[in-house]
């Protein structure tokens, strides 16, 4: 992690990278920061694949997607990319937590969220 960063902790975890939750000291703000896992760091395709991500996402701007700060390479070469930090559940957490049976609000709120990811789409 480069040095003007502080990590606070794992926010989330894929099969090709992790996102951690870092306080920019320059700025004075949380961030949060994807880095690619560290066995796949020496695959060229993989690194591509993953600034490939970033590029793509660093030209859209849409209320539902996230946007990118920055992204590059830390002092030891591992590439990251640097974008706003969220809050809030997920929707597999919110799912979980609805019970067996969905009541009209909550699948109206479902739907809703649904449209959004869609829209975003």
């Amino acid at each position: 992690m480069q040095d003007r960063y502080d990590e606070k902790g794992v926010l989330g975890e894929g099969g090709a990278s992790t996102v951690v939750e870092v306080f920019d000291r320059l700025l004075e703000r949380s961030t949060a920061h994807k880095v690619l896992k560290p066995g796949l760091v020496a695959r060229p395709a993989h690194r591509e694949r993953f600034m490939d991500e970033a590029r793509l996402t660093g030209q859209l701007t849409h209320p539902g997607i996230v946007p990118i700060h920055t992204a590059g390479e830390t002092h030891s070469g591992e590439p990251f990319i640097e974008m706003k930090l969220v809050r809030g559940d997920t929707l597999e957490h919110l799912v979980e937590n609805a019970g067996d049976r969905l009541d009209p609000d909550t699948l109206s709120r479902f739907l809703q969220v649904l449209l959004k990811v869609c829209d975003a789409l």
